[in-house]
């Protein structure tokens, strides 16, 4: 699996919270992440679609050489 996490980092607490959360329950149930969660910050340049385009390109490459 794979995680595209959206936040805040103006509220450190729970930044990414959801998607740090969604990790936490899957890698506890015997699943294997697939690279790094991106975790992707509203006060960011670019918009989250735009970055999600980008990370799940990379993603799938990850995902197509343990395929």
């Amino acid at each position: 699996y794979g995680i595209f996490a959206l936040g805040d980092k103006t509220y450190k607490d729970t930044y990414c919270f959801g998607g740090k959360k969604f990790d936490y329950l899957l890698s506890n149930l015997g699943f294997n992440r697939i690279g790094k969660i991106k975790l992707n910050d509203a006060g960011d340049e670019m918009l989250p679609e735009e970055t999600a385009v980008k990370w799940i390109d990379e993603w799938l490459s990850l995902y197509e050489k343990i395929k």
